[in-house]
């Protein structure tokens, strides 16, 4: 795999530097945050959990819908794929995402207080 795939994805492997920065600042920021005594108020921290779990359904949903119609033949890539990597996004890696979006979600509806609801004007959302 090494030098195949080095050659085969040259021209894109500028994308894996801001994506590993993004995904760095993910993991990190919350405990750099937190290591300078950093409270956000509970409403923006629920407002980003709202709008991640809202990526994550979206995300891990299309992926797994669009990877599911090339393993039914229903899309074709032009330029082929690889079959096993396909069975892995559509039937396991892609649904987690829905999965983790899913939890996320039941555990943001499940804490919401009924002072949180009437006091914020985005209520319905957090």
């Amino acid at each position: 795999m090494g030098d195949a795939f080095i050659v085969k994805f040259a021209s894109v492997m500028w994308i894996l530097y801001p994506l590993a920065a993004v995904k760095a600042v993910g993991a990190f920021g919350p405990l750099w945050l937190q290591s300078r005594q950093w409270q956000p108020s509970r409403s923006l921290a629920r407002l980003v959990y709202w709008c991640a779990s809202g990526v994550l359904l979206v995300w891990g949903g299309l992926n797994t819908v669009v990877s599911n119609l090339v393993l039914f033949g229903i899309v074709r890539p032009s330029a082929g794929y690889d079959r096993p990597v396909m069975i892995g996004h559509a039937w396991i890696w892609d649904p987690l995402f829905v999965v983790w979006g899913l939890g996320l979600l039941l555990g943001l509806t499940r804490t919401r207080t009924a002072s949180n609801r009437q006091a914020n004007i985005l209520a319905p959302l957090i």
